[in-house]
C-alpha cells in the first residue's frame, strides 16, 4: 500500500515536478544525483516525491533560497567555471 504522504511519481510526472525534461531526469539518475526509479508493477516505474524534494534541497542556495541551475553542476561542460 502506498503512503499518500510520499507518493511515487511516474518519470514524466517527476520531471514535470522538477521543471525538467524526462531526458534530463534520466541524466540525473545516470549521474547519481537522483535514485533509480523503483518498479511499481511490471514495467511501470516511479520515483518517490521525498527523493525529488531531497534533490531540490541539496541544490538550493542557502543564501537566496533558490535552486541552482543545472548549468552550475561541476560535470556540466557548459559550466562557465570549467572554461
Amino acid at each position: 500500500m502506498q503512503n499518500n504522504d510520499d507518493p511515487i511519481l511516474r518519470p514524466k510526472d517527476a520531471a514535470d515536478y522538477l521543471g525538467l525534461s524526462k531526458g534530463t531526469l534520466y541524466k540525473l539518475v545516470r549521474g547519481g544525483e537522483l535514485p533509480k526509479p523503483i518498479s511499481v508493477w511490471g514495467r511501470v516505474t516511479g520515483i518517490r516525491r521525498s527523493h525529488l524534494n531531497a534533490f531540490l534541497e541539496r541544490r538550493a542556495d542557502p543564501r537566496t533560497h533558490r535552486v541552482k541551475p543545472l548549468s552550475a553542476h561541476r560535470d556540466n561542460p557548459h559550466n562557465p567555471a570549467l572554461t
